[in-house]
C-alpha cells in the first residue's frame, strides 16, 4: 500500500486515539467510554463526536485523533465485525491498511466523462470531452496528476478501444476495460478491479522477497531485528508485514517514528531519550511512513520470519 496519504500522522507527537466502527453513535457511546478509561483526553474525544455526526448508512470508519483534532476519517469499504478503540502512543493503523483494498487512485472514463478519485475514493476531478482521443488526453493527464494506479475504461467495445488505442503507453499499461452499464454497476465493477490490482501489487512484493531470497539474501532482511535495525536506519524499500503474526510482539520506541528497536538498549546507545514500548505492528507502519517506504500486508508468508520482512534500497 502506497503510505503517503499518512505522512502527516507523523509530525504528530500523540497519543492518539484510535477508532474503527460502523459510524453509528449508539456503538460509539460504548467506545467512547472504552476510551475515556483508557486516559483519552476529552478534547480530543470531543472530535470524534463531532466527526461522527454525519453518519455514513451502513458504512465503516476509521478515525485517528489527536490533541483535539481528528487528523484522519476514512471510510471503509464495509463495516467491522466489532468496534475496535484504541489509546496509544502511536496511531493503530494496521486494521486501516487491512481494509484498505479500495486505496488506490484511480481514472474512470464512463460515457463522455472522465472521472479522477483520489487514494481516498473521493472523487477531485471530472471532466467532459465529446471525442475518443479528447477522453484519453484527459484521463492521461489526470491519471499522471493523481499517480493512479489504475485506469478504468467502460462503454461499448468500439468506443472502449478507440479510447484505449489512443491512450500514451503508461496509460495503456494500467488500464482495463468494462462493458456499458449505470453507474451503480460500474462502481461496484470498478472497486473490485482496485481490489484485485491492489492484491497484485502485495503478490508482486512478495515474488520479489522470494527471489531475493533465493539469491543468497542480500537484498533483504528478514525477522523483527533485522526489519527494524533496517526502518530505523532508512535502508527499507518494501515492508511485508502479518499483522496476526506481529500482534502480541512489542518494540522500543523513541519520539521519533523511525526510533525502533527490539532492545531498549540499542536507543539507549543512540542517546534516544523517552523511550517506551509500543505494539511491533504499529510502530513498523509508523516507521515505514517516516522513512517512504512502501508496506503491503500478507497473511501466513512461510518466506517471512516473524511475520516481517523488507526488500532493502540499492
Amino acid at each position: 500500500m502506497d503510505l503517503t496519504q499518512l505522512r502527516g500522522l507523523v509530525a504528530v507527537p500523540g497519543p492518539f486515539v484510535s477508532v474503527y466502527l460502523d459510524g453509528a453513535e449508539p456503538h460509539w457511546a460504548d467506545v467512547r467510554a472504552t476510551l475515556a478509561e483508557q486516559g483519552a483526553d476529552a478534547r480530543t474525544l470531543s472530535s470524534v463526536d463531532n466527526a461522527l455526526a454525519d453518519e455514513l448508512d451502513g458504512a465503516g470508519r476509521a478515525l485517528i485523533a489527536s490533541a483535539g483534532e481528528v487528523l484522519l476519517d476514512r471510510r471503509l469499504p464495509e463495516p467491522p465485525a466489532q468496534p475496535l478503540a484504541r489509546w496509544s502512543a502511536l496511531p493503530y493503523l494496521t486494521p486501516l491498511l487491512a481494509r484498505a483494498d479500495a486505496d488506490l487512485p484511480h481514472v474512470v472514463v464512463f460515457g463522455d466523462e472522465v472521472l479522477g478519485f483520489d487514494s481516498d475514493g473521493t472523487l477531485v476531478e471530472k471532466i467532459k470531452q465529446d471525442n475518443a482521443v479528447a477522453l484519453a488526453e484527459s484521463a492521461d493527464r489526470m491519471a499522471r496528476r493523481l499517480s493512479a494506479r489504475l485506469l478504468v475504461l467502460t462503454g461499448e467495445v468500439q468506443a472502449r478501444t478507440a479510447v484505449r488505442m489512443a491512450l500514451p503507453e503508461n496509460s495503456a499499461a494500467i488500464a482495463e476495460e468494462l462493458p456499458d452499464a449505470d453507474w451503480s454497476t460500474v462502481d461496484g465493477a470498478v472497486h473490485k478491479l482496485i481490489a484485485q490490482r491492489a492484491d497484485a501489487l502485495g503478490h508482486n512484493a512478495a515474488d520479489r522477497f522470494r527471489v531475493a531470497l533465493g539469491r543468497g539474501g542480500i537484498d533483504v532482511a528478514r525477522g523483527l531485528r533485522a526489519v527494524v535495525s533496517a526502518l530505523r536506519e532508512g535502508r527499507a524499500d518494501t515492508v511485508l508485514l502479518d499483522g496476526d503474526a506481529t500482534a502480541d510482539r512489542t518494540i522500543w520506541i523513541g519520539a521519533e517514528p523511525t526510533q525502533i528497536a527490539v532492545d531498549e538498549a540499542e536507543l539507549r546507545a543512540l542517546g534516544v531519550p523517552h523511550l517506551a514500548r509500543e505494539r511491533a505492528d504499529s510502530a513498523l507502519v509508523m516507521a515505514a511512513v517516516a522513512s517512504g517506504a512502501a508496506l503491503h500486508l500478507v497473511t501466513a508468508d512461510p518466506d517471512l520470519l516473524e511475520g516481517v520482512g523488507a526488500l532493502l534500497r540499492p
